[in-house]
């Protein structure tokens, strides 16, 4: 093996060390911080202007347990997104973080967020039964009135991280699957105030 062979293995380990450790790391420092902490920090960071219309409901979440659990939610969207990065054209960035609970049993729910037009987001929930955290597969799309469609088995906090791109900046060799809307879904507007309510996990 040539040297510059050698060099090129050796620095490849050192990016693959310094990308787990980073990783462990943020979960580590994600695990140090108390519940309160958690909550304060995505309280500050979410859209939580929330508004039911059609056949579901909605609610902003304010309890401190549950804004824990979508702090945790958002490291794993944050995990997600970075995994993928590489089928964008360009770099993808979050733009907004939508995060509310929706009375539902499970299936198909179609949220409204007028500054979400155009853009593609990654979804992400708290299984109150499992107690694990679900990523979506495919990345919600959201269409020129800003309306997604996300599909879990359940539903208590939902979290959407909306990215700075649209479909058309997927690579077209790109995996990752991307869900349209579907307007048969119950909808929710998350796009106006309405009055904040304490979400009901398992709900």
């Amino acid at each position: 093996m040539s040297k510059v062979s050698k060099m090129v293995s050796l620095l490849l380990v050192a990016v693959m060390v310094m990308g787990v450790t980073l990783t462990v790391f943020a979960a580590e420092s994600a695990k140090a911080k108390t519940d309160e902490e958690k909550a304060q920090e995505i309280a500050g960071q979410v859209d939580e202007n929330v508004e039911a219309v059609g056949n579901a409901t909605v609610s902003a979440i304010t309890d401190t347990a549950t804004l824990a659990k979508a702090y945790d939610m958002g490291v794993e969207a944050d995990a997600s997104i970075a995994s993928i990065a590489d089928q964008f054209t360009e770099q993808p960035t979050v733009m907004k973080t939508l995060l509310f609970d929706v009375n539902s049993a499970g299936g198909d729910v179609t949220v409204k967020n007028a500054d979400c037009a155009g853009k593609l987001g990654v979804a992400t929930h708290y299984n109150t039964t499992t107690g694990q955290i679900e990523t979506m597969k495919d990345l919600v799309e959201f269409d020129s009135q800003g309306r997604g469609t996300v599909h879990f088995d359940s539903y208590s906090p939902v979290m959407i991280k909306v990215l700075n791109q649209t479909k058309s900046a997927l690579k077209p060799d790109a995996t990752v699957g991307v869900k349209a809307v579907n307007l048969a879904a119950p909808q929710v507007d998350a796009s106006s105030t309405a009055t904040a309510k304490t979400a009901k996990m398992g709900e």
